[in-house]
């Protein structure tokens, strides 16, 4: 289960780093893959990275703060939540809303999601990448 949520966070990263945008040539891709590749990827995700996994009340305070003055840093969130009811909607151990995939997840399930907030904004709901996981 580690091994599957590292993966998950390593792609999120990789996505934020390298980019989301599926239209992206190859060519670009690849020279994009090749500037970040080794040991620089390495010192700059050391850099540039910030990774919160909210469980407790101070980790969620301190997520705070880190979100709305983030100034280019990529910021990755990870929460467990719990969908309510067969429409979907979620809830954390904070009470907070997440609305999840009624197809995918069902009532009771608890969910791991993943989510990379946008470098360029220190806005709360400024998501670049969202990932979800059933645990």
């Amino acid at each position: 289960m580690k091994r599957r949520i590292v993966s998950v966070v390593l792609t999120a990263v990789l996505m934020a780093v390298i980019g989301c945008n599926a239209s992206v040539t190859s060519s670009t891709m690849n020279k994009r893959i090749t500037e970040y590749s080794g040991i620089n990827m390495i010192k700059t995700i050391r850099n540039t990275v910030e990774v919160q996994h909210t469980k407790t009340q101070e980790e969620y305070d301190r997520l705070t703060h880190i979100i709305e003055n983030r100034n280019g840093k990529i910021v990755i969130e990870i929460i467990d939540a719990i969908v309510l009811d067969n429409d979907g909607n979620g809830s954390n151990q904070f009470g907070f809303y997440v609305k999840y995939d009624s197809k995918r997840f069902s009532k009771g399930e608890t969910v791991k999601t993943v989510f990379v907030y946008n470098t360029d904004t220190n806005y709360w709901d400024d998501i670049v990448c969202r990932v979800d996981t059933l645990i």
